[in-house]
């Protein structure tokens, strides 16, 4: 049995009123949800997760937090404007995609963060190791 990853993962670099970006601190964080499949589906099965929640603004539908997303464009650059369950909103930045990934900056947020740009993928899992056969 193979697996896709789901993953989110946010590459943050935080600022936070430093005086020079030798100071700045950086923090990696992700989050996986590992999905068994057929090794003979694996093509087919990460495109229907990526149409399932790989759409820009497909994170409203199941990120827990997420209340509302609206897609807008300013010349050839794409955000999207999440309004969170709080009444919070953040708008990021469509900074780079593939066919089963999409790279994000915030670029306004309520958030406590600077510099914040994160991924979002369904890659397959090529590691058979933590596999019984």
């Amino acid at each position: 049995m193979k697996k896709v990853l789901f993953t989110a993962v946010a590459v943050s670099l935080f600022a936070a009123g430093l005086s020079s970006a030798a100071e700045a601190a950086s923090l990696i964080s992700g989050k996986s949800l590992e999905v068994n499949v057929d090794p003979d589906k694996v093509a087919a099965e990460t495109a229907a997760l990526w149409k399932q929640f790989g759409g820009w603004c497909a994170i409203a539908e199941w990120h827990p937090s997420i209340k509302s997303c609206e897609e807008s464009k300013d010349g050839d650059t794409v955000y999207r404007m999440l309004t969170l369950e709080d009444g919070g909103k953040i708008k990021e930045k469509l900074v780079g995609q593939s066919d089963i990934s999409y790279r994000y900056q915030i670029v306004e947020s309520p958030l406590p963060v600077k510099n914040y740009e994160a991924q979002f993928s369904i890659v397959p899992d090529d590691d058979d190791l933590d596999e019984v056969n």
